[in-house]
Order: structure tokens, then C-alpha cells, then sequence
């Protein structure tokens, strides 16, 4: 049963936005893959209370996670008299999926550890999500090449980008990238060569130059513990080439020298750091920033940057104070320090894009990255 439901989150969250459910003129968002997530922490709380097992036991080992979680309940809590009833519950479902996505990755690394075999499930299921998320941003890309009609929803249009089935560029390179280097350190089989090659593809076509420097800095790091730096300036070398020779159709989107993303974004943070200094030290309330903000918009038209700003760390601080912040950069340098290079590059990679856009808590992003992080810790050196 939880295999089934393991695999079937996997290609629910290659998904993307397919599997979104919206409420009260989309102020209230969920996915499908959500509901399969707190059907395997039952079960999973179920077999522990079977085996009489204590189930706080596997949450105490999560010192890091415990943290950042208590850091955000807080920020929450300290808040609630400043804001309406409806207010403070859509503020809840926030804290919720955060909460909700951290323990299902507690559960699911507890559940690993039972057998083999399922690490070699995850392992497969990664892969699975890599071939959907590469084939339908593919497919995307050559037949369904902007959001414009899909406008009225609050989608920027994207103009011949890959956006896959997020609607996103940023959501989606991020993806993209995690899957990138996690099969960078896997065995060199012509599959994971193939999935590499087409990965590098993909993310050619996002132009995304946050994406782009972040991939750059990855391979740096990558290089780096290699012992190979001298691989570096090939590799830079070729990505360089081909973004000169990629395709320029009309539009904005695809001009990389386009400056008007990068002012908004400047703004966007701006705002963001003044909402900050009024609430330092716990913010405005994780996560009621939305309502602190007066975005102009198309009338009815949603907004689904309303509650964020184009930077994870410009989010945590406004949403959460310093208190969130150092909670996040505790749960940040602890998983670093804690797990394999792998899990390393990764956090890198994100850590870097994580400053250009809001990726790093998107519940696709944060999702994949916990499940690429399975068992993955390091095993501590015996001193003798």
C-alpha cells in the first residue's frame, strides 16, 4: 500500500498544477498529491504504533526541522490578534503544508530504513518523476508555448519557455536542477547519461538566467570535490555556445538582456525588506504577507505572487522576522553538514536560486529535494 501510494505521488507531483484545487476565488489552494502525502503519514504512524514504537522518537531525531517548524508556529501564533478569522485560517494552510511536507519526509526516511528495497522505490520514483517532468516540458514547449489564454487565472504567459506543468519557469528549473544533480552522482549508465543530456536540454530552454547561474555554481562545487576543476571551463564553455545559439522567437521572455524582470524583481524585494522592518523579529506572520501588500492587478484576475516576493529569504523575513530566517538557515547548514555531497550540491544550487526567486518552500520543490534527501546522511566516523 505505500509503495502504491509513493508511486503514485510521484507522478502526481510531475503533475504540477494539473492536480490544483482552488477555493474562494483561488484565496485557497491544494493539491491532490497533498491528500496522498497525510494518507502515507497514517499509515505510517499506524505500523510505528503496531510495532510499539514511540512515534515522537523519529521526530527527535529531526533537531534541525523541529527548529525551523517551532520558528514558523511562533511567528504564526505572536500574530493571530492582528488579523481576521479568514485571515488567520488561509495564513494556517500555509503553516500547514509546511509542517505537512516536512513530516511526511520524517515518515517516509523512517520508512526507508525498514528495508532496502524501499530506498531502491524512492530511488526509481525519482526517476520516474525526471522522464514525466522532461517529456512533458518537452511537449509543452513545441505545442503549448505561452500561457496567454490561461491569463485570466493570474499565469504570467511565459512566452516560448519551458514552464512545464507548473506554469512556472522559476518552479520548474528548480525542479529540473535537483533532478540534474541527483543523477549527476549516480552510476555513469547510458540512462543517466541520456536523463542528463536531456535535463542540460531543458533547462537551456527555460531562459532562466537565475537558473543559469545557479547551474554554474553547482558545477563548480561539483567540480571542485571532484578534483577536477579543469573540467569546469569546458563545461562553462559549452553551455555558454549554446545559450548564444538558442532560439529567439518573439517576445520578451526569451531575450536574456531583458531588464524589466530584473527591476521588477528589485521592487518586489524592495517591498519586501520595507514589510520586514516594521516586523523584524517575527515578521508579519507566517504566512500573511498577502494581506499586507496592495498589489495592482486586473480586477479578479488572481495573484499567485501575493504572498511571497522574489527571493526565499526576502519571504522568511517578511513572513516570519529574523526568528524564521535563522530557523532556515539552521535547518539549511545542519542538512548540509549532515548528508551526502549530493544532497550538498543540491542545497547549493538551490541556496543560489533560492535568491533570484521564491523556490526553495514551493511544495514541489521542497518536496522533490526531501525525497531526493532520503537516506542520505552520512554515517559518523568512529573515533579509535
Amino acid at each position: 500500500m505505500m509503495s502504491f501510494l509513493l508511486y503514485s505521488l510521484f507522478i502526481l507531483l510531475s503533475l504540477g498544477q494539473l492536480q490544483r484545487l482552488s477555493f474562494f476565488n483561488f484565496q485557497i489552494n491544494g493539491y491532490i498529491h497533498e491528500l496522498l502525502m497525510l494518507t502515507f503519514i497514517f499509515f505510517c504512524f499506524y505500523k510505528l504504533a503496531s510495532k510499539k514504537q514511540d512515534i515522537l522518537s523519529i521526530f527527535s531525531k529531526q533537531k534541525s526541522i523541529t527548529i525551523f517548524i517551532a520558528t514558523l508556529c511562533i511567528s504564526f501564533l505572536l500574530t493571530l490578534p492582528n488579523y481576521l478569522l479568514t485571515q488567520n485560517s488561509i495564513g494556517f494552510l500555509y503553516l500547514f503544508r509546511i509542517i505537512l511536507i516536512f513530516t511526511f519526509y520524517i515518515c517516509v526516511d523512517w520508512w526507508a530504513s525498514q528495508k532496502k528495497e524501499n530506498i531502491a522505490l524512492i530511488t526509481r520514483g525519482i526517476i520516474l518523476f525526471t522522464i514525466l517532468t522532461i517529456t512533458f516540458s518537452l511537449v509543452q514547449y513545441f505545442w503549448y508555448p505561452n500561457l496567454r489564454n490561461l491569463f485570466y487565472l493570474g499565469w504570467d504567459p511565459h512566452w516560448y519557455r519551458v514552464f512545464g506543468t507548473f506554469f512556472d519557469t522559476s518552479i520548474t528549473t528548480a525542479l529540473l536542477l535537483i533532478c540534474f544533480f541527483w543523477s549527476l552522482y549516480r552510476d555513469k549508465t547510458p540512462r543517466n547519461l541520456s536523463l542528463l543530456i536531456c535535463l542540460g536540454i531543458v533547462l537551456l530552454f527555460t531562459y532562466s538566467r537565475g537558473a543559469y547561474i545557479s547551474f554554474i555554481v553547482g558545477m563548480m562545487y561539483f567540480f571542485y570535490i571532484k578534483k577536477k576543476l579543469s573540467y569546469l571551463l569546458g563545461v562553462i564553455s559549452l553551455f555558454s555556445v549554446l545559450i548564444i545559439f538558442l532560439p529567439r522567437p518573439a517576445g520578451e521572455s526569451v531575450r536574456l538582456e531583458r531588464m524589466f524582470s530584473i527591476e521588477s524583481r528589485l521592487r518586489d524585494n524592495r517591498e519586501g525588506i520595507n514589510l520586514f522592518l516594521k516586523n523584524p523579529v517575527f515578521g508579519v506572520g507566517y504566512n500573511r504577507i498577502g494581506f499586507n501588500r496592495i498589489i495592482k492587478t486586473q480586477s479578479n484576475v488572481p495573484n499567485h505572487a501575493q504572498f511571497s516576493f522574489s527571493s526565499t529569504y526576502i519571504t522568511l523575513l517578511a513572513a516570519s522576522g529574523v526568528v524564521g530566517l535563522f530557523g532556515f538557515i539552521y535547518f539549511f547548514i545542519d542538512t548540509y553538514n549532515k548528508n551526502s555531497q549530493t544532497v550538498k550540491t543540491i542545497l547549493i544550487t538551490l541556496g543560489v536560486f533560492s535568491l533570484f526567486d521564491n523556490v526553495f518552500l514551493n511544495t514541489f520543490v521542497l518536496a522533490i529535494f526531501l525525497l531526493a534527501l532520503v537516506r542520505q546522511k552520512i554515517t559518523p566516523r568512529v573515533q579509535t
